[in-house]
């Protein structure tokens, strides 16, 4: 899924969600705020 102009990432290897972070790997990717709304709904209530 895009989260960012710059980013496509795979949705099961998200660890966490943070703000307007991904952490996949120890590693922060940011979340564009055009993207922030579909994502999580998207998302809904899955819990990683």
């Amino acid at each position: 899924m895009r989260i960012h102009r710059s980013y496509i990432i795979a949705l099961d290897k998200i660890e966490a969600i943070e703000r307007n972070h991904i952490v996949i790997k120890e590693q922060q990717i940011a979340i564009a705020p055009n993207y922030k709304d579909s994502l999580m709904e998207y998302i809904g209530g899955k819990s990683f």
